[in-house]
């Protein structure tokens, strides 16, 4: 099987989880937009993608594909494709001019899997037959909480852990940043200053920290070093970023509508609009028992749903089902 293409750290995730299992797994990443601004650059390798993939998936019977459209360019490929959908090419490109090589990667596809419940109802009614919900792994033994001694210290550590994009409340985030500065008990605020939407002036405060983007090694002491998390306000679903500072024992407060999808209920704090986290943030500051006993159950739900090895296994055995060999 050949794994294509990193999105949120799951594509490399599930290569790591199932080289534990398999010999026959390898990984291969495309240039993105994530990678490179030089759009000349990306132009030239989008129009030699159709050959690369065929060439590097020579002898692989499965390849497996992050990213919905940029799937598209397996055209050539006569392995069984499965393709891993993560929202942008759900929620967006099936609304506008990538439409049609967007769908056209999903009909062809063998399997289709999405990250987040909110986008089963992205996908086309004829095809959403061969569409299953994938958890979004979590490598829990690195993202692990911090010994107690270690997290001792005077005042509050609020971290702002969403992008400043369009779909994850941006507007709201910028005023709960403003709202957090002016609160007595809070010493210290992080917020990422980077995402789709950034505004052209950005608050400042002597508490507030804006951050760039981090490894996943400082993204860890970030959450071991925080009191709680902010996740996004829009979607209504969790995403890699909120699952990880749960697994950091991190209490987590966002927009949350899909409790069904599990089958057990999910330890998020749940607030939709600046009103509503700073009420949970005023409980949370006020009860720090609250915050451990939080912190314990939201690690304890991503080791029982998001573990790596739980999620490998649980793709496998939807490959059996769909008859896809590795």
């Amino acid at each position: 099987m050949l794994i294509v293409n990193d999105v949120a750290s799951v594509g490399r995730r599930l290569y790591r989880g199932f080289q534990v299992k398999f010999d026959e797994v390898d990984f291969y990443q495309p240039l993105t937009n994530a990678i490179t601004n030089n759009r000349l650059l990306l132009f030239i390798h989008r129009l030699a993608l159709p050959l690369l993939l065929f060439f590097r998936s020579r002898g692989h019977l499965t390849l497996y594909f992050h990213y919905a459209t940029l799937s598209y360019y397996s055209y050539l490929v006569r392995s069984k494709l499965v393709v891993h959908c993560h929202g942008t090419d759900l929620r967006e490109n099936l609304n506008n001019c990538l439409r049609k090589k967007t769908l056209r990667a999903l009909t062809r596809s063998h399997l289709i899997f999405y990250s987040t419940p909110d986008l089963s109802q992205y996908i086309p009614e004829e095809i959403r037959y061969k569409s299953r919900f994938i958890p979004n792994p979590i490598e829990v033994d690195f993202f692990s909480p911090a010994e107690k001694q270690i997290r001792q210290r005077q005042g509050i550590t609020v971290f702002i852990i969403s992008k400043l994009d369009r779909t994850k409340g941006v507007n709201q985030l910028l005023k709960i940043i403003n709202l957090l500065c002016e609160q007595p008990n809070i010493c210290s605020v992080q917020a990422f200053s980077h995402g789709n939407s950034v505004a052209d002036s950005l608050p400042q405060h002597e508490k507030l920290k804006w951050l760039p983007r981090l490894s996943q090694e400082q993204m860890r002491e970030r959450f071991r070093s925080a009191d709680m998390a902010i996740g996004q306000l829009q979607l209504g679903a969790i995403g890699v970023t909120e699952l990880e500072a749960m697994s950091c024992g991190l209490p987590t407060i966002a927009h949350f509508e899909y409790d069904k999808a599990y089958e057990v209920s999910v330890p998020i704090v749940k607030a939709s609009n600046a009103e509503e986290v700073m009420l949970a943030v005023d409980t949370l500051i006020d009860n720090q028992e609250l915050r451990e006993k939080i912190g314990r159950e939201s690690r304890k739900f991503v080791l029982q749903n998001h573990e790596l090895g739980l999620i490998t296994d649980k793709i496998l055995a939807l490959f059996k089902e769909f008859n896809i060999k590795i």
